[in-house]
């Protein structure tokens, strides 16, 4: 059989000669075509990037409590290409409903907000970056501009800044123009704390604070004054029946419903201490395995001192506290 090729074969190969070149003409501009824009749209996205960076470097670096000038980017186009700082005019973001509540643009009842210390866009800024770039391929295909803004919140809420002459003094008082109380009911409460602070029975108001019989039984000496629990109101009536009706029962005390005033609370801490005391005695004489002899007369005499002492005492208050608790 022979090898040599078919004549039919050979004619086709001799008529497909030269489309090769011919196909590589047709494609070529579109490869060169997608190849552009691939240079382009890169080339546009990495200057919109770094004019974003040079936007937000700008801000940041003038942030509280910074002051210097960003440097210019390195490679940033000049001299038509910019990057500094300005101030926003409107900031959408604050556009909110909860931003708008009356403890910030008021009206409160019995104060004035000051809506120029808390308005929201107090202290806004922004960092800008702009230039326009030609393309890169081809260069006269047109121009790119670029035109970006970065906005911050930078009030740091400073007591300087506030008016303030330090930072431990609330801000309550500079946010807020609270309704005065009257000059006479002031100097009522002036002269009520001065009574009481000057009176001649002081000394015997110390076991409210200094009791000396609780840390003879090692234990420290515990504050019978109740406080005024915190609160949060401008309405005069609504803290008068509330936190300082509560304060009042709280020293008083209150039947219906039950409520331990300052007599009942004291009288109730002592005969549990006194009780205490003559207990942890009691507990070691009657310690398994038991005492030695010596050690245990020694015990049972120091308590019988204390009973001696202290059951006068514990029977004076049990008296006390029944009548307290008698209708």
């Amino acid at each position: 059989m022979s090898n040599q090729p078919q004549p039919s074969i050979i004619f086709i190969a001799r008529r497909r000669r030269g489309i090769s070149s011919m196909e590589l003409v047709l494609v070529l501009p579109i490869l060169l075509f997608v190849a552009v824009l691939i240079i382009d749209s890169g080339t546009l996205s990495m200057w919109n990037i770094r004019a974003l960076s040079a936007a937000r470097d700008a801000i940041w670096k003038r942030r509280y409590p910074q002051s210097a000038l960003a440097p210019r980017p390195t490679n940033w186009p000049a001299p038509d290409a910019t990057v500094g700082t300005s101030a926003v005019a409107n900031f959408d973001v604050l556009d909110e409903p909860s931003l708008q509540q009356p403890v910030a643009r008021g009206p409160l009842p019995g104060a004035t907000v000051k809506t120029n210390l808390l308005d929201q866009t107090r202290g806004a800024v922004a960092g800008t970056s702009g230039l326009t770039l030609r393309m890169p391929v081809p260069p006269n295909f047109g121009t790119a501009s670029y035109n970006v803004s970065h906005a911050l919140l930078d009030d740091p809420w400073t007591y300087d800044s506030m008016g303030m002459q330090g930072n431990v003094l609330r801000r309550t008082q500079v946010l807020y123009e609270l309704a005065k109380a009257p000059a006479a009911l002031s100097q009522a409460f002036v002269a009520a704390v001065s009574a009481v602070y000057f009176a001649s029975y002081q000394a015997d108001l110390t076991p409210l604070q200094h009791e000396p019989d609780y840390p003879r039984f090692g234990y420290g000496s515990p504050d019978f004054q109740p406080q005024l629990q915190s609160f949060c109101g401008l309405d005069a009536e609504s803290v008068r029946s509330g936190p300082v009706e509560s304060l009042i029962q709280r020293i008083r005390g209150n039947d219906q419903p039950h409520v331990a005033g300052v007599p009942e609370t004291m009288t109730r801490s002592f005969l549990s201490l006194y009780r205490g005391a003559i207990q942890k005695l009691q507990s070691q004489l009657d310690a398994n395995p038991p005492l030695p002899a010596d050690q245990k007369a020694q015990i049972q005499q120091q308590l019988t001192a204390l009973k001696a002492e202290l059951d006068p005492k514990i029977a004076q208050l049990e008296d006390f506290l029944s009548k307290l608790n008698s209708p």
